[in-house]
């Protein structure tokens, strides 16, 4: 189980591929914004913050995994909008259906990696080829995902990386 949550918070983390969008009244002169986020979970980046419809840049902001401080307080009251990825707490026990059924087999790929790539003194189950190819295939799927959020983001066109000259 410490090997999956492990595996678990490192992939979201990673890939962002747990998305949310909260909404938030923020009163004249406050500058905390707290999260009503979901159980056993953290906000792992805020991808982006609106009051009352307007973008706020990163730069005036700081975002922890429970709250946001605005530099500067609204002078009135305001609507906030926040989009996130989030990730698991660390002794997280369950995670929605929804994200299980989408990538549940490749935390369990990062979870025996790491399983297999034990060793030492009483530990029987050490796998080093089982691990690599685990290894692998979860890292195939941290790709798939990572992917996914970019073709959410930018469409289903062709993405091409500009590497420079």
């Amino acid at each position: 189980m410490d090997a999956l949550q492990m595996v678990a918070v490192d992939f979201f983390k990673e890939t962002g591929a747990w998305r949310a969008t909260f909404q938030e009244s923020v009163c004249a002169c406050e500058t905390v914004i707290a999260f009503a986020l979901p159980r056993d979970a953290l906000v792992a980046q805020v991808l982006a913050l609106y009051l009352d419809e307007s973008k706020v840049d990163g730069s005036r902001f700081q975002a922890t995994t429970r709250e946001i401080t605005l530099k500067d307080a609204p002078q009135h009251g305001a609507f906030a909008l926040v989009e996130a990825s989030l990730r698991p707490v660390r002794r997280a026990t369950a995670l929605p259906e929804e994200l299980m059924e989408e990538w549940g087999d490749i935390l369990s790929f990062g979870a025996l990696a790491k399983l297999k790539s034990m060793s030492g003194k009483n530990i029987d189950w050490s796998d080093p080829n089982g691990a690599a190819t685990f290894y692998q295939l979860y890292m195939e799927g941290v790709g798939k995902a990572k992917e996914r959020q970019l073709r959410r983001r930018f469409g289903s066109g062709v993405l091409y990386v500009n590497m420079g000259e």
